[in-house]
């Protein structure tokens, strides 16, 4: 799979930085960074597009990205102003990524209890994928 340089270290960034400020811990970083480095090893089929979670962590009550504006439960809110930002204006749970011609395009966070319509199109609630893995 092609995924720059840029965007992993900015992936890389963003887990680091939610484990120094207690929002996941070591081992739920190292299970996503984990994950990520299997996906970034492999060729996906260019005419399939993944919606592929690499993981999930429980919410510290305390972290600064806690929102409560959901009625399912509390999630972590990512709000960056920052172009280069891989992940950015998400709320969830787990971390997942969309592949799409065998490029990462994007990460970002998703809420465990959207799991059942991740297979959807984007304007029912889902991904827009054509395969879930995870």
């Amino acid at each position: 799979m092609n995924i720059t340089e840029h965007a992993y270290n900015r992936i890389e960034e963003r887990l680091e930085h939610m484990c120094d400020k207690d929002d996941i811990t070591e081992e739920e970083q190292e299970t996503i960074m984990e994950n990520l480095n299997l996906i970034s090893e492999r060729d996906f089929e260019k005419d399939i597009s993944y919606g592929i979670m690499l993981g999930r962590f429980k919410i510290n009550p305390k972290s600064y990205l806690v929102t409560k504006k959901h009625p399912s439960g509390v999630y972590y809110e990512i709000n960056s102003k920052d172009e280069y930002d891989v992940v950015k204006d998400s709320t969830g749970n787990e971390f997942w990524v969309i592949i799409r011609n065998n490029r990462l395009i994007t990460a970002f966070l998703r809420k465990t209890v959207q799991r059942q319509t991740a297979h959807m199109p984007r304007d029912e609630g889902g991904l827009g994928v054509d395969e879930i893995i995870g």
